[in-house]
């Protein structure tokens, strides 16, 4: 075993190899990792040739040229079929990833790819699968060094720390190949799913219109009366409560400051504006419109200041934890002191029934909030109490 093997968050254990396999370093089975070159002078209309870069290997490990600049030069370093391209400098959770170079058409790459060439008898798709692999277990996260806005991993530790498998020849092979199978029916499937989801969010749109506009309950209407309450009874309903609640939050600010309320203090209520409706639809009988405000008791956007983020604290959240997954995502959070969102509460204090809107990057995503969790928002996203 090689004393300059780094074995931590290591994922194999290499001394547990199946009989006929070996341990080697990426050295051994490749000679010289060799590093690209940099290059200010890009195109994208095709004069030159591709010079790869982080983005062109996906997160499964494959060539990627959906996003390709060009270069010139004559004597710029190529890849050739066969060859491992290895990603050196990225952010931390994606340096490393790694993929085989299949018949090439006159590639050259980065500085911040390495080149692998595989001595005969290693099979590039086994080596770069096996890289790969690491990438994915968060193994190289730990033989990064840290930039201010990404980190890297250099030739000699590539070369030289980190252990690889080594499989008898054909085995090599017939693992690559079934790779090959697997992966490209996980394709297919990936892209079905895709298809699928494309239609349903088609259909969930077709449902909600129908929903909103009444002809999800065009049979329901048929066979039951007319309500006893109509909308725009309803609305004003909901708008005297709406001031009840008003008074009774105000009052309830001036006895905590322990304050007379001023004379007329009532008068300070706004009344929420109604929709203009002159190019709105005619409504089903019994239907009215409204504003977001008429219906809501509090609408407000998150704090303008961004806080100091500290370790752990209460979860601050922003447009990125409403467009992560359907709902509110709590995967990815900064965090910021209680003291903070203290201050932060007295503008915007979700809670459970709330809906939030984002209104900055990805606009008008819309979540309810059917979570007891305690947590600030950023002015990103705006916040409308029922």
């Amino acid at each position: 075993m090689s004393e300059f093997y780094i074995l931590n968050h290591y994922p194999f254990d290499i001394s547990q190899v199946p009989t006929g396999w070996a341990t080697a370093s990426v050295r051994e089975l490749c000679g010289e990792p060799q590093p690209g070159f940099a290059c200010g002078v890009h195109n994208r209309i095709g004069q030159g040739v591709v010079h790869l870069r982080p983005m062109n290997i996906d997160t499964l490990g494959r060539i990627s040229l959906g996003d390709v600049k060009y270069v010139a030069g004559d004597e710029l370093l190529r890849v050739q079929h066969g060859d491992v391209l290895f990603n050196n400098t990225n952010s931390p959770a994606w340096v490393g990833k790694t993929a085989p170079i299949i018949r090439p058409s006159n590639w050259a790459f980065s500085n911040h790819m390495t080149r692998l060439r595989p001595a005969n008898g290693v099979d590039s798709r086994f080596l770069a699968a096996q890289l790969q692999f690491l990438q994915d277990m968060g193994y190289f996260r730990h033989l990064c060094v840290n930039h201010v806005n990404q980190a890297s991993i250099g030739g000699d530790v590539i070369g030289d720390a980190v252990p690889v498998l080594v499989a008898p020849e054909h085995e090599q092979s017939r693992i690559a190949d079934r790779l090959d199978e697997l992966f490209t029916d996980l394709s297919a499937g990936v892209a079905a799913l895709e298809r699928v989801k494309k239609k349903l969010k088609r259909y969930r749109s077709a449902v909600l219109h129908a929903a909103v506009t009444g002809r999800l309950t065009a049979g329901w209407r048929k066979t039951h009366a007319p309500p006893a309450e109509p909308a725009d009874k309803l609305l004003a309903r909901i708008l005297i409560d709406r001031r009840k609640q008003w008074e009774q939050r105000t009052l309830a600010k001036y006895a905590k400051e322990k304050r007379t309320p001023p004379k007329n203090w009532q008068a300070r209520y706004v009344e929420p504006a109604p929709p203009k409706t002159g190019d709105l639809p005619k409504l089903l009988h019994g239907w009215c419109w409204s504003s977001v405000s008429q219906l809501s008791s509090k609408v407000a956007d998150g704090v303008h200041k961004k806080p100091n983020y500290v370790p752990t604290g209460v979860p601050f959240v922003t447009v990125r934890n409403l467009t992560a997954g359907p709902g509110i995502s709590f995967g990815r959070l900064n965090y910021i002191t209680r003291e903070d969102h203290y201050q932060f509460i007295l503008r915007a204090d979700p809670e459970r029934g709330d809906v939030l809107v984002s209104k900055d990057g990805t606009l008008g995503v819309i979540r309810l909030i059917d979570v007891d969790t305690v947590f600030s928002i950023f002015v990103s996203v705006a916040l409308g109490s029922v």
